[in-house]
């Protein structure tokens, strides 16, 4: 392949739970490629993995262009959190790979990723955004006032497809149990999972839980489009929990003027979820955005201003 040559490159990665992707654009935002490997949530691989997956990433979509990238900015979850004191460290061990070992280590910067998701939505500073992916999380900002609900990780992120997944396998097992009526998120899982009986979910479900029971919140959103009540409650309920926080932030960020909720993530591809949410949000003043772009896009629109 014929090396592309360009000068003021500059590169938005997005590290997620289930895969990274790295962009690479010149400094009009023009995009050149992209790249995509392993997760990069330091919640759920260690520093190492992350760290590899990252300069996979970037090292794919440097592949056929020569040249330095004048600033990157690399959007992870939690990091800005519980994740803080180890940025040092992770950096540490990213300028050893690839592409990273020849970028100047004042143009590299670390980000959380709500905040690149943020940008995917909109350009200005001001406003909300709503995570609903495989977690979930609310952050709102406005002026110097910065608020963020939930994120707390697998078993706490209400609203999240993990969230879904696991009301959807306790549908499941309650009524293979007689304890519950039957649901046909039990039908719309055999599709994706093909198992023949909750022992065998059960066994599936357990050999890769952090894969399989988000991947749940497909069947749940299928059924409920087909008007199966324990799906659609699921559902309400789950954007319910999404409004709550959103409602929260509002509250305490009194916007005087119109501002962006900007929605991100594939439990917003449910139209019965995303209708709901929206119906619960009460600020009239509030402009509900779902992104064309990725987060990834929302780094680079970063990078573009360091």
């Amino acid at each position: 392949m014929k090396s592309l040559k360009k000068n003021n490159i500059i590169i938005g990665v997005d590290g997620g739970g289930t895969k990274t992707e790295a962009i690479v654009a010149d400094a009009d935002l023009n995009i050149l490629n992209r790249g995509l490997s392993g997760p990069a949530n330091l919640r759920n691989v260690d520093t190492l993995t992350a760290v590899e997956n990252i300069s996979r990433a970037v090292d794919l979509a440097m592949e056929s262009i020569s040249g330095v990238p004048q600033s990157v900015v690399i959007g992870l979850p939690a990091i800005k959190e519980e994740f803080s004191s180890g940025v040092a460290d992770f950096k540490k061990e990213l300028f050893k790979k690839g592409i990273f070992r020849r970028v100047s280590r004042n143009n590299v910067h670390i980000v959380s990723d709500q905040e690149i998701a943020f940008r995917s939505g909109t350009d200005g500073n001001d406003g909300i955004l709503v995570i609903s992916g495989t977690g979930a999380v609310v952050r709102g900002w406005r002026s110097k006032k910065d608020i963020k609900v939930s994120g707390w990780g697998y078993f706490a992120d209400e609203g999240s497809a993990f969230w879904v997944g696991i009301k959807a396998y306790q549908a499941i097992t309650r009524a293979f149990d007689g304890r519950a009526k039957n649901t046909d998120i039990t039908r719309n899982a055999k599709k994706i999972f093909m198992f023949k009986n909750a022992i065998e979910l059960n066994r599936i479900v357990y050999n890769d839980f952090k894969k399989v029971i988000p991947e749940l919140s497909i069947a749940v959103d299928n059924s409920a489009k087909n008007g199966d009540s324990v799906a659609i409650e699921i559902l309400k309920e789950g954007a319910g929990e999404l409004a709550l926080g959103v409602n929260l932030v509002i509250d305490k960020l009194n916007f005087k003027k119109q501002f962006p909720v900007v929605m991100v993530g594939g439990m917003f591809k449910s139209v019965i979820f995303k209708k709901e949410f929206q119906r619960l949000v009460k600020d009239k003043n509030a402009i509900f955005v779902l992104p064309n772009d990725t987060p990834a896009i929302g780094a680079l629109k970063i990078a573009k201003k360091k």
